[in-house]
């Protein structure tokens, strides 16, 4: 699969019309960096960049199925949930992401064990 900007974006959209991310009040794609970096060291990541602004990075050359880049943007998309409703939970994989993750694991068919 080519994963391209285009795609990264068409797929947070897809995602922003299901449950649980619908209600959840997450920023709209036009209001979030997309990139494509082969230098991450992890399949995907989320982070808070310049002046508050968030960005979502995947990897494309590890992710080459678009179910694989759906779970992972599911992931990400937690962290911007947290952020947003919970700014001062400190651990990366804390209490509310694990909570929001289970969430979205039974909504969407994730294993929660791996989210």
């Amino acid at each position: 699969m080519n994963i391209n900007k285009k795609v990264l974006v068409s797929s947070y959209n897809y995602l922003l019309t299901l449950k649980p991310f619908s209600s959840w009040g997450l920023l709209p794609a036009n209001c979030i960096k997309f990139a494509l970096k082969t230098k991450v060291d992890c399949v995907a990541h989320f982070a808070v960049i310049e002046n508050d602004k968030f960005e979502i990075a995947v990897n494309n050359k590890r992710i080459s199925h678009l179910s694989i880049l759906l779970e992972c943007l599911a992931h990400e998309m937690v962290h911007q949930a947290v952020t947003l409703l919970h700014p001062n939970e400190a651990k990366e994989h804390g209490p509310h992401f694990i909570r929001l993750s289970k969430i979205v694991s039974k909504e969407l068919g994730y294993d929660p064990l791996y989210f």
